[in-house]
């Protein structure tokens, strides 16, 4: 999959960042996600291909539920992203053609 440099979620458009440090507060976070004014995803640059595509669908997540106020935990957006990257790697949707 090929990480764009914007995601539009609903009304909202978020930049896409691949940064050094997601969070200066927490330097071992891999991706983390900004719902205010500045919409913004920012995911590690030093991740692999798999893991980038994962942590980018995990952030999506949730952008998906604060904007639809589902109320997810973080052990149900893990799972929603587990079960989403494994659908879409088995079914061939990851492919960059």
């Amino acid at each position: 999959m090929k990480i764009p440099s914007e995601v539009k979620v609903g009304p909202y458009t978020y930049k896409v960042s691949i940064v050094d440090i997601v969070d200066k507060n927490n330097p071992e976070y891999i991706g983390t996600v900004q719902h205010d004014y500045d919409k913004e995803i920012r995911l590690r640059n030093d991740l692999d291909r798999d893991k980038m595509e994962s942590v980018f669908l995990h952030e999506l997540i949730h952008c998906i539920d604060t904007i639809f106020r589902i109320g997810l935990t973080e052990e149900q957006v893990n799972q929603l992203e587990a079960g989403l990257y494994m659908v879409l790697e088995q079914n061939d949707f990851l492919r960059e053609d």
